[in-house]
């Protein structure tokens, strides 16, 4: 829509706009609900969260559980049917030993640049996240050259990269997405979700942790403070929305 990303109530369904995100820091009083069965936002392939130069990804979620989970996913895989064109995007992840068979990932955070079968990442400690609290996660993408890992301002890892984002694979929070796979969906809640078509540094991402965007700050492309408390559209509170 011209105001937002309207949500099928039926199929994705999303559970509810639930109260209590202030507790993430933020100034708003809502946040968006996922069910871990089918609840999912897809924003669709939209220019402006291509990765031109860098891309900077802000946002706060509250896991109900140890999980393997997408909370964002533009990651392609070249060998599927639903990844697009191209074979370079992006994700944050959550991992449990559950998902993915490693101790050392269960309660990581993990942020990627490439497809489903080439990445390069940067992976946090393990029991980085726990059940039912929140957790500001940032990440930095920057074409050829690095990516960044922040947790709660603090930054926690960067590694080098060679890959340029090239994908035109529909953004999509809360599950994971990927050549002929769809599932893994994120059971918890996602808050304050902001895109910016620069790096941030850590000074402003710490700032941006504690205060809420206005919406028209200079390389901010996509906001989303899940604060409408009803209905069935998540607005954009950017130009772009």
């Amino acid at each position: 829509t011209t105001d937002g990303v309207t949500i099928d109530v039926t199929n994705p369904a999303i559970s509810s706009v639930v109260e209590g995100s202030s507790t993430s820091g933020s100034a708003n009083t809502y946040s968006l609900s996922f069910d871990g069965s089918d609840d999912y936002v897809d924003i669709g392939d939209k220019s402006e969260f291509d990765i031109l130069d860098a891309l900077t990804i802000c946002t706060w979620v509250k896991p109900s559980a140890l999980q393997t989970t997408n909370i964002i996913d533009r990651m392609p895989n070249p060998s599927g049917t639903n990844s697009g064109s191209g074979n370079v995007g992006y994700a944050i992840l959550l991992r449990d030993q559950v998902g993915t068979g490693q101790a050392l990932q269960d309660g990581a955070i993990y942020t990627s640049v490439g497809s489903g079968s080439a990445n390069d990442y940067v992976m946090s400690e393990p029991n980085t996240y726990s059940p039912n609290q929140w957790i500001h996660i940032a990440a930095v993408f920057k074409n050829n050259n690095y990516i960044k890992l922040y947790i709660n301002g603090t930054l926690v890892g960067q590694t080098a990269t060679s890959y340029s984002f090239n994908t035109d694979k529909p953004l999509e929070f809360g599950r994971w997405n990927i050549g002929n796979y769809v599932g893994d969906y994120f059971n918890g809640i996602i808050d304050e979700v902001s895109i910016w078509n620069i790096e941030l540094d850590s000074t402003q991402i710490q700032q941006y942790k504690s205060y809420s965007p206005t919406g028209n700050e200079s390389g901010l492309v996509g906001y989303w403070n899940f604060n409408t408390g009803s209905g069935t559209t998540l607005t954009d509170q950017t130009s772009n929305g």
